[in-house]
């Protein structure tokens, strides 16, 4: 029996409706291909409704960040709440010498902001005497020691993660020197942030462009990946924006990377700030997957990839060392699509070339290329790919002609290709047989897929998210209401046990986007929010969540009959 189901993101696969030609696929229903991912802007005249960066009243400010908007409060040395001076020191005497006595340090004043406003690192500093070091507790728990900022002046951070920290609490310090005395000093300050999902800024792009993938830079600014429509063509391009306000970060606002037809599906930044930018681009009638490594400011250093003809790139993850892994899926010959592979070290060495990969159920070696196997997302951690996709055959032995669409999650070692523990087939849930893995985030306890569920004529969908151990076994599962349409596209995981989700669903005839967290292993809903109020087409593609669980999201709005990209931070 064959299956339909619809299913977004392989709309945008060249030559696929072929490859499916068994299958009965209703795409009308879903986001529109590739050209209806997430948008771009171009320039400071495509950008609307902007919030321009404030500066904070008072604080210190963290190494490579902006230090949260707030008040300042000035504590100084006659407001200290505890003090343990000493007794001054004197070394030991030798004849008729007297070696210099070490001076107790002290505390003479703390600037903490107060109250702090926003989530993010919230600077402080203190000024000490005879002080070399300065400890921090917050609430009793020990932070990264100051630093010095010259002068007897020390400067540290206090993390703020939004509306959890709300409240009062504590901050103390303890200056302290090569000597036995040390100075202690409380200061009390509070939290008010705005309530979770609330927009701290929100941008448009312009008309005709398109952003598939975000991803954040060391200094928390987010690089907005998709296309941008010229003289009536789309092509492959990049932006960069403030994690901070939302500006536009380069002079020309977005920028064309590849003058051919094509989108830019994702981008990652390497620790000198370069970047790999992974596209699928159209070389005369024929696509193919092609990589770029562009310095830090989104220019070009001349270093490229090609891949054969018809391979398509999907998602791209860092190997945290300059290089890069990829995965996409490719035509095999054999009436079916592989799953394929890039791999490019540090050295700028190319290892895989959209190697390809099929899915074979154990002990049936004899189903060789009879699934379509396409992967969608990927993370890499250490030397160890997850990979997250799909798989459509004939999963039941007792059944083989039901054919099937399952979640596909595999690990394999990014070096040797190796596959690591069993493959893991989405099970059945309940009338919900069918799956497509979409995104991928990595857990303390392993990984967090978004999924599309589907019953057996994906006639209903919904939005599904798992927690999934190294060994391929579910560890928790959380799902919404059913639509007609319904997928979860992308996730991430923050630092208080939440899985966000970037979604998109059925809203009476409208599709539209939506933004979930939900408590890993517990039921409970702390934030879900349509992408834009109103009733017009949108979703949302891409999560990414930064050092202080700031979280970006990206997708697609229409605003008059028109697709623009929508880019928001929001409140957690």
């Amino acid at each position: 029996m064959a299956t339909r189901f619809r299913f977004a993101l392989l709309a945008a696969a060249p030559g696929l409706l072929a490859a499916l030609a068994g299958c009965t696929i209703d795409w009308d229903q879903v986001a529109q291909a590739g050209d209806d991912l997430p948008l771009l802007t171009t320039g400071s005249t495509g950008s609307t409704g902007g919030v321009t960066p404030t500066t904070s009243n008072g604080g210190g400010s963290a190494t490579g960040t902006t230090a949260a908007t707030m008040d300042e409060t000035t504590i100084g040395a006659d407001e200290t709440i505890g003090t343990d001076t000493g007794d001054t020191t004197t070394s030991g005497a030798s004849t008729g010498d007297t070696t210099d006595a070490i001076l107790p340090p002290a505390i003479v004043d703390v600037a903490m902001p107060n109250p702090v406003k926003i989530a993010g690192p919230a600077g402080y500093t203190v000024s000490t005497e005879n002080a070399t070091t300065v400890r921090a507790k917050l609430d009793g728990i020990e932070l990264e020691p100051l630093t010095s900022e010259g002068g007897s002046v020390f400067a540290g951070v206090v993390p703020i993660y939004g509306s959890v920290d709300d409240g009062a609490h504590v901050l103390e310090l303890i200056a302290e020197n090569e000597g036995p005395a040390s100075d202690a000093r409380s200061v009390m300050f509070d939290v008010a942030t705005p309530a979770p999902g609330l927009p701290a800024w929100a941008e448009y792009g312009p008309p005709g462009s398109n952003t598939t993938r975000l991803t954040l830079t060391a200094e928390g600014d987010v690089i907005e990946a998709g296309s941008l429509e010229v003289a009536g063509v789309s092509r492959p391009a990049i932006r960069k924006r403030a994690g901070s306000s939302g500006a536009l970060m380069w002079a020309e606002g977005t920028k064309v990377i590849d003058d051919r037809q094509g989108s830019v599906v994702g981008v990652v930044v390497a620790p000198d700030g370069r970047m790999w930018a992974a596209m699928n681009v159209r070389d005369g009638k024929l696509w193919r997957a092609h990589f770029i490594l562009l310095d830090a400011e989104g220019e070009p250093t001349g270093v490229t990839m090609n891949s054969p003809f018809g391979a398509t790139v999907t998602a791209i993850a860092s190997d945290g060392e300059g290089g890069f892994f990829a995965v996409g899926y490719t035509p095999t010959g054999f009436d079916d699509y592989d799953v394929a592979v890039w791999r490019v070290n540090k050295d700028l060495l190319p290892i895989f070339t959209a190697a390809p990969w099929d899915y074979v159920p154990q002990g049936q070696d004899w189903k060789a290329h009879s699934f379509i196997d396409l992967a969608f997302d990927v993370v890499v951690q250490g030397d160890v790919a997850w990979i997250a996709g799909m798989s459509q055959g004939a999963h039941k032995p007792e059944e083989p002609n039901l054919v099937e669409a399952r979640g596909l999650l595999v690990r394999i070692n990014i070096d040797t290709f190796a596959v690591l523990s069993p493959v893991g087939i989405a099970a059945e849930s309940g009338a919900y047989t069918q799956s497509f893995h979409n995104g991928i985030a990595l857990h303390p306890e392993g990984a967090l897929v978004a999924s599309q569920g589907c019953d057996a004529t994906c006639t209903n969908q919904r939005i599904e998210v798992a927690l999934y151990s190294d060994s391929g076994v579910r560890l928790w599962h959380k799902f919404e209401l059913s639509a007609a349409v319904a997928a979860g596209r992308a996730v991430a995981a923050n630092k208080h046990g939440l899985a966000l989700v970037a979604a998109a669903m059925r809203n009476g005839q409208v599709l539209r986007g939506r933004m979930l967290s939900r408590a890993v292993h517990g039921n409970d809903v702390p934030l879900d929010v349509w992408f834009l109020a109103n009733q017009s087409p949108s979703a949302a593609s891409s999560i990414v969540v930064g050092a202080y669980d700031e979280a970006f999201w990206g997708g697609y709005v229409t605003l008059g009959g028109v697709q623009r990209a929508y880019a928001v931070r929001l409140h957690q």
